[in-house]
């Protein structure tokens, strides 16, 4: 049976950057890699999941159509300067009250990001994670070669946020996210982004990916 033969994700770039960064417009960002060794062939018959090849890129997806880009040739400290207020409250707040970020693409850490995904599902019924296979593999399979990592936010050991990260080429992309209801006050989202967008920063990476966001001036449907 013939399959199809690349994996394909696509970025679209559209639209400004809140901390005055540069944009990049109407760029695709391919990631290749053959179908056989990023997914199980069972992952294909999950509903919701397809595989995107090159004749059908953009046309099954619903894929953000904006998106913000952080410039991260900056320094550290004129990041933060660029942020809004409240945003660097809320990370030093984290820090403050004791929330911790561990790294890694563990089975663990796959786990956790899936369970939290599972709590968000049920507080929000317009989202549908993918099965816990299609984690697995990624992190399987991106992770081993340090292209992509996972950030999970913990408060006394107990995972509160857990973002997923790809790094390509120039670019730190911020593919998933989940986090507990439990606990947002401590703002674990907000030093989960910070501690992967310091990474990002250490492993010499020129921009950080947002990877969808509703812009204030347009009133296009995001996801």
């Amino acid at each position: 049976q013939k399959r199809d033969k690349d994996i394909v994700f696509v970025r679209i770039e559209l639209s400004s950057d809140p901390f005055s960064t540069p944009t990049r417009k109407d760029k695709k960002m391919r990631i290749t890699g053959k179908a056989d060794s990023c997914f199980h062939e069972n992952d294909r018959k999950d509903k919701g999941i397809r595989l995107v090849t090159e004749s059908t890129i953009l046309s099954q997806q619903h894929s953000p159509t904006q998106t913000l880009v952080l410039d991260l040739t900056k320094s550290e400290d004129e990041i933060l300067k660029n942020m809004k207020s409240k945003h660097r409250y809320n990370i030093r707040l984290a820090e403050k009250k004791g929330v911790l970020v561990q790294r890694g693409t563990s089975k663990k850490e796959v786990a956790d990001f899936y369970k939290l995904s599972l709590e968000v599902s049920k507080r929000d019924k317009t989202f549908a994670p993918h099965p816990k296979s299609y984690y697995e593999k990624m992190a399987e399979v991106l992770g081993k070669n340090g292209n992509l990592q996972m950030f999970t936010a913990k408060y006394k050991g107990k995972p509160l946020s857990s973002i997923i990260i790809l790094f390509y080429n120039d670019t730190a992309i911020y593919l998933h996210g989940a986090s507990s209801s439990e606990h947002r006050n401590l703002m674990p989202n907000h030093l989960a982004q910070w501690e992967a967008i310091k990474e990002a920063k250490k492993r010499g990476f020129k921009y950080y990916d947002f990877w969808g966001v509703a812009v204030a001036s347009r009133s296009e449907e995001h996801t």
